[in-house]
């Protein structure tokens, strides 16, 4: 079982963005995504403090990393913009 089906494995009201899941009730971060340093661990960290103060569950933040690290640094961006409302 991979750990995106493990985290979702009792939600199953989410839509697909490309090949990223998004939990329908989801409330995106809106940051500005423009400014945060280019490091991947500080894009995390300033997406999962956002979707964390506007009041996302801890599942979806889970979801949110673990999507995040199932790829390249572009596949991280393209998630941090999905989950921030940008895409």
């Amino acid at each position: 079982m991979s750990e995106i089906t493990q985290v979702t494995e009792e939600r199953d009201t989410y839509k697909v963005h490309d090949d990223i899941e998004v939990p329908d009730d989801l409330e995106p971060a809106g940051i500005q995504l423009v400014g945060i340093s280019r490091d991947a661990g500080s894009i995390m960290s300033a997406m999962s403090t956002a979707l964390r103060k506007v009041g996302n569950p801890t599942w979806m933040i889970d979801l949110y990393r673990v999507q995040s690290m199932s790829g390249d640094y572009d596949h991280l961006l393209r998630v941090a913009m999905v989950y921030n409302g940008d895409m």
